[in-house]
C-alpha cells in the first residue's frame, strides 16, 4: 500500500470495544445529497450498534464532511490527488481491524434491515469469505433503461435462494460488498484506476473457490448517467483490465448484445440505440 501524505483523521467513533468483528467502509466525495438516506438505512440495521463505521473522504467540496462530523464514526480525509479506486480499498482495510469489512458507496440505500446479521451468520458457519449484494434501481437518484437492464441481468434474484456460492466474481461490486480480512491479506487490491473489485473477486474465486452472492439483500444503486458519462466510465474500466485496448470486434459484439437487451426490456428503440452506442464506444481506445 502506498503512503498517504494527506491522510487526516477528523473524527473518532466513540463507544467501541476495539474487538468489533464487522466494519462498514465507505468512500465518499460530494455525497451530501444522498448521504442522509444512506445513513438512515444503516441505522435501521439490527446489529448497527456493534459496527465499526469508517468513512474516507477524498476532497468533497459540498457538505459531506459536515454531515459525517455529526454521526458517530471514524472519519478520514485524503486529497483527491492521492485517490485511486484500488489502493483506497487497501487503505480502508488497514484502518479497520475487523474480520469482515462491508464496503458501500455513500449514495446507496439498504432496503432490508438484516444485512450484518446475514453476513455474520454465514461467517459463523463457514469462516472466511467475500461476497456481494443484489443491486436494484434507486428511485431517488433516478434511472434509465441502461441502469434497469444492467442491474436486472447482473443481479438476479435466484428464486429466493441465498446466499449462493459463485465460481466467478464478474459482477462483484464494491458499491455493496463484503471483504474477508484474511482473503484481503493474501490477495490485496491492485492499485488500478477502476475495476479493483472485479479483479479482486477473480483472484478470490481462483484461490478460495468462489465468492458469495446475497440475492435477498437489496441495495438501491443507480446513477441515471448521460451517454457521455457512460462512455467515459466504460473506457476507464476497459483500460484498467486491458491497458493495450481490446480487439475491434468487441465493439460490434458489445453494441449488438446491449442493443438487443435494452430493446427487449424497454421496447424503446431510440434510447436503446443511444445507450448501446454510448457503452460500446467505451471499448474504442484512442
Amino acid at each position: 500500500m502506498r503512503n498517504y501524505n494527506t491522510l487526516l483523521k477528523l473524527r473518532s467513533q466513540s463507544g467501541l470495544s476495539g474487538n468489533e468483528r464487522i466494519s462498514v467502509c465507505v468512500r465518499v466525495k460530494n455525497e451530501a445529497g444522498e448521504l442522509p438516506r444512506f445513513i438512515a438505512s444503516l441505522k435501521k440495521q439490527k446489529m448497527f450498534e456493534s459496527i465499526h463505521l469508517i468513512f474516507l473522504d477524498s476532497g468533497s467540496s459540498d457538505e459531506t464532511i459536515e454531515i459525517l462530523q455529526n454521526i458517530n464514526c471514524d472519519l478520514y480525509t485524503i486529497d483527491s490527488s492521492e485517490f485511486s479506486f484500488g489502493d483506497s480499498c487497501n487503505l480502508m482495510m488497514s484502518l479497520s481491524g475487523s474480520e469482515l469489512n462491508v464496503f458501500f458507496s455513500g449514495h446507496v440505500i439498504l432496503e432490508e434491515d438484516n444485512f450484518f446479521q446475514k453476513i455474520f451468520n454465514l461467517f459463523e458457519q463457514i469462516g472466511e469469505f467475500s461476497a456481494y449484494f443484489r443491486q436494484i434501481v434507486n428511485e431517488y437518484l433516478g434511472y434509465s433503461i441502461y441502469d434497469s437492464t444492467f442491474l436486472k441481468y447482473y443481479f438476479p434474484n435466484f428464486n429466493g435462494q441465498s446466499p449462493i456460492l459463485l465460481k466467478n466474481g464478474f459482477h462483484f461490486s464494491n458499491a455493496a460488498s463484503v471483504i474477508s480480512r484474511k482473503q484481503w491479506e493474501e490477495i490485496g487490491f491492485e492499485d488500478v484506476i477502476a475495476s479493483e473489485d472485479q479483479i479482486f473477486a477473480e483472484e478470490v474465486s481462483s484461490k478460495f473457490n468462489g465468492v458469495y452472492y446475497f440475492p435477498d439483500l437489496n441495495v438501491k444503486h443507480s446513477h441515471n448517467e448521460s451517454p457521455e458519462s457512460i462512455t467515459k466510465r466504460v473506457k476507464i474500466n476497459v483500460l484498467a483490465k486491458n491497458p493495450n485496448g481490446v480487439p475491434v470486434y468487441k465493439y460490434y459484439l458489445s453494441f449488438l448484445k446491449l442493443f438487443l437487451s435494452l430493446f427487449i426490456n424497454s421496447l424503446a428503440f431510440k434510447d436503446s440505440l443511444k445507450f448501446a452506442k454510448a457503452h460500446s464506444e467505451g471499448y474504442i481506445i484512442k
